[in-house]
């Protein structure tokens, strides 16, 4: 199969299979807001937040590296997927050690708030145990048995969900539900790489185990940086405002965060590629790191802008007025949509040609500004003032990624065909902004006709990319997931 249709076929395989998963989990995940309310979402939502700051350097930033690795060299697969599973139980019970000790340190967590950590906690490190097996999948660009596996996660977690809001299950019941899922999902990996790729074993190399944890290094600074400026926020709200605020502002979180994972995957996707390219041709490398930033902001900036300018009906007609002041805060943070969409080609771009330690050093830069512009907004604009400062720092780092691409040319930036997606997300905006009182479900497609309009007169799509995208097809038709 050639790299053009293998590539194709894990971008159609995310876009396809995610969204059928993510609407079953999000309308699931829209009841649970219901059920709970302000007031115990704010709980449930602190003690998910305060997993998921963990949740990046869960690995250490190994899978990352794996992946780079392999992708260059499979033939390296068994030694690296064995010697990582290894290394992944002794990740697990560090960090569980971790979570708990700074748990009881911080000391202001309510008793549910602080035995909901423990349980996600726990789901977590079960997780994280499929972290050696997706590695191999990307690695080896079969990234829709990734993509199967998991829609599989995200439809278990949902009927499980959908089984404790049946049952009147509580706050303790959800946080555990990633347990169950976690360990279906681990030994689902486990038997299909045994049969597709390599055997598992447990790997005893401690000189490799060495190398991967001194390689890996600069990954989980990089990604520790990453997680915190996108999620420290909850925290700093939850100290500052209490539960309420962070029950209104983690509404909006749990709309903004399917669309970004939805971005993410698909740029995943390509880092394999682009480790590739970048070792075999650097030409090739920026071809594929500038289309790739084409595509994903035809993707994350029209999404921007329909969501912002539809906040109120969205919130109204997912939550109920419950949620009303949840409004301002999907309104500012649906802008963070459009920027990472490029900030996150651009990471991975960086990531693929080696530039892990500058990127760690540019995200924990941006932590540092993102706890200190909380620190200044929450106390004045609440929730409003956390998703100001999430947006406000998105902006900073991409302008800081531009800066750097315009010394150093390692992906350049497409200005032409963004300034055609601009035009085209106005467009569409104004057109939605026109129509609003026909109701969203009739707006929302109606906005995105418009827009692929526009970008098919614009010639988006250029002749070199319909010819590429004709090579990838075949004669077989699209891509099979």
């Amino acid at each position: 199969m050639s790299t053009a249709r293998r590539t194709l076929r894990n971008i159609f395989s995310l876009l396809v299979s995610r969204p059928l998963s993510k609407v079953v989990a999000f309308f699931v995940s829209v009841w649970l807001v219901r059920y709970l309310g302000k007031s115990s979402l704010g709980m449930l939502a602190t003690a998910l937040n305060f997993v998921a700051l963990f949740g990046y350097i869960s690995d250490f930033g190994t899978q990352h590296f794996v992946i780079r690795e392999v992708s260059r060299d499979r033939s390296s697969a068994g030694a690296y997927l064995s010697n990582f599973l290894s290394l992944q139980i002794l990740f697990g019970a560090f960090l569980f050690g971790l979570i708990v000790l700074i748990v009881n340190s911080l000391g202001y967590y309510r008793p549910v708030v602080r035995y909901a950590i423990y349980l996600a906690g726990a789901g977590l490190v079960v997780n994280a145990m499929s972290a050696p097996f997706k590695a191999v999948f990307y690695a080896h660009e079969a990234i829709h048995i990734s993509a199967v596996l998991t829609v599989v996660l995200a439809l278990t977690g949902a009927i499980l969900t959908a089984g404790g809001i049946m049952m009147g299950g509580g706050i303790l019941f959800f946080a555990s539900i990633s347990i169950v899922s976690g360990l279906g999902i681990v030994g689902a990996s486990y038997v299909v790489c045994k049969k597709r790729f390599v055997l598992p074993r447990w790997g005893k190399d401690v000189r490799l185990w060495w190398r991967m944890l001194r390689m890996s290094l600069p990954y989980a600074l990089l990604l520790g940086g990453t997680i915190i400026y996108r999620r420290i926020d909850v925290q700093m709200l939850y100290a500052m405002k209490g539960k309420i605020a962070v029950g209104y502002y983690s509404a909006v979180v749990r709309l903004i965060d399917p669309l970004t994972m939805q971005v993410q995957a698909v740029v995943a996707a390509m880092l394999p590629v682009l480790s590739r390219k970048f070792v075999v041709s650097k030409r090739d490398f920026r071809f594929t790191a500038e289309k790739t930033l084409k595509y994903v902001a035809a993707l994350g900036i029209p999404m921007a802008v329909g969501t912002s300018l539809l906040s109120e009906k969205i919130v109204l007609v997912l939550y109920g007025v419950e949620f009303g002041r949840s409004v301002g805060a999907l309104q500012i943070l649906a802008w963070s949509l459009a920027i990472s969409s490029l900030t996150l080609v651009l990471t991975y771009s960086f990531v693929a040609s080696g530039r892990v330690l500058m990127m760690a050093g540019f995200n924990a830069l941006a932590a540092l500004a993102n706890v200190l512009a909380n620190l200044v907004l929450i106390p004045r604009y609440s929730f409003r003032g956390a998703a100001l400062a999430t947006v406000a720092c998105e902006v900073a780092l991409l302008a800081t990624f531009m800066l750097y691409i315009r010394r150093s040319g390692v992906a350049p930036f497409p200005w032409r065909d963004i300034g055609k997606v601009v035009l085209a997300a106005w467009i569409m905006g104004v057109s939605v902004l026109l129509i609003r009182g026909a109701g969203i479900f009739i707006v929302v497609p109606a906005g995105a006709v418009i827009y692929c309009a526009i970008l098919l007169l614009l010639r988006f799509v250029a002749k070199e990319e319909r010819d590429l995208l004709k090579l990838a097809l075949g004669s077989g038709g699209p891509p099979i997931i």
